[in-house]
């Protein structure tokens, strides 16, 4: 989902008090990528998950170049307005926090919505449940 209002998602997630995407981890200036604090992955990302899935993702986790979050995007009606959209909800994520997820996929209308109460890691913490409704959205008409 994208933000609307030619805006950036890092942007609206750094205004909500409810977000702890700003304790995510450090900008190196040489290389401006984001380093995530390993002591707070779990906390942020994978609260919800066992200690063998964290694990996992310790291995997988890279840092990244905030430029596609803190880039402003601007939708047109005519173009992404004409795209049916669907959204699934995690009512616990602490990076996007919910009241962020809802103004999302209320400013950019979606045809259905899906709450998962999970953290920001459903793939990770209810596979089987976000396959059923990744499953359930793809047949809709």
């Amino acid at each position: 989902m994208l933000p609307c209002g030619n805006c950036a998602i890092l942007t609206m997630c750094m205004a909500a008090s409810c977000s702890t995407v700003g304790s995510v981890g450090r900008t190196d200036i040489p290389d401006r990528y984001v380093h995530p604090k390993e002591d707070k992955r779990k906390d942020i990302f994978y609260q919800d998950c066992s200690d063998d899935d964290v694990e996992r993702a310790r291995h997988l986790f890279r840092s990244e170049s905030p430029v596609p979050g803190g880039t402003p995007v601007d939708v047109t009606e005519d173009n992404f307005g004409s795209v049916t959209r669907t959204y699934i909800e995690c009512l616990h994520d602490h990076v996007i926090s919910p009241s962020i997820q809802k103004k999302m996929y209320t400013e950019l209308p979606c045809r259905r919505v899906v709450s998962m109460n999970t953290s920001h890691s459903p793939f990770l913490s209810a596979p089987e449940e976000l396959a059923r409704n990744l499953e359930s959205l793809a047949t809709i008409n």
